[in-house]
């Protein structure tokens, strides 16, 4: 009775031992599918978050290589125009001192034309007071030598007899005549002779 109450125990113990096996194969089971599971879901994860990485590494990656050759497309616009304006500059600067360069010998020029007319009317001036210093010497010379020629005229004229003169004397004839009526004066102006001062 007793050998059998220890192989019931024994037994017992066994199935009991089998169940607690069979319960830890079963959770080590599950243990290992929740671990597959998790390491399929981490891979999976793992695997979104490295695609999701390299799908914005490329997005960046695509970005700034638009953004490069957009800079880099600016930069040459803006170099071409700064060539085009600087051409357009030069070719002002240029045309501007073409300009200038020839409005500096038209004023040079026109300056030497200004200077020539003013040295030739300096000289016609100086010609032109000359002659007309002279003419004024002359002139002054002229007046005094007729001033003087009329005083001794004057003189002369003043000491002559007009009785004498056998023109003055009345005849016959003009006694008759209308003219008689008019006294024989003789003239008086300086440079006339009697007969002139007759009217004759």
């Amino acid at each position: 009775a007793e050998v059998r109450d220890l192989q019931v125990a024994l037994h017992a113990e066994q199935h009991l031992r089998e169940e607690e096996v069979s319960k830890l194969t079963k959770e080590l089971k599950e243990c290992r599918e929740e671990l597959t599971k998790e390491k399929s879901e981490r891979k999976a994860d793992q695997n979104k978050q490295v695609s999701d990485h390299k799908t914005e590494a490329a997005r960046l990656d695509d970005e700034m290589r638009k953004g490069r050759a957009k800079r880099e497309q600016q930069v040459q616009e803006l170099q071409e125009a700064l060539e085009d304006e600087k051409k357009g500059r030069t070719q002002d600067m240029r045309d501007l001192s073409e300009r200038l360069m020839a409005e500096e010998a038209t004023r040079e020029k026109e300056a030497k034309g200004l200077a020539d007319a003013l040295a030739d009317l300096r000289r016609r001036l100086d010609v032109t007071w000359t002659a007309a210093r002279d003419s004024i010497h002359g002139l002054t010379q002229d007046v005094k030598l007729m001033s003087d020629q009329m005083i001794r005229a004057s003189s002369t004229w003043s000491g002559f007899r007009s009785e004498c003169l056998m023109s003055t004397q009345p005849s016959p004839k003009m006694m008759s005549s209308p003219r008689a009526s008019f006294p024989p004066t003789l003239a008086t102006l300086p440079g006339t002779t009697a007969a002139e001062g007759l009217g004759s």
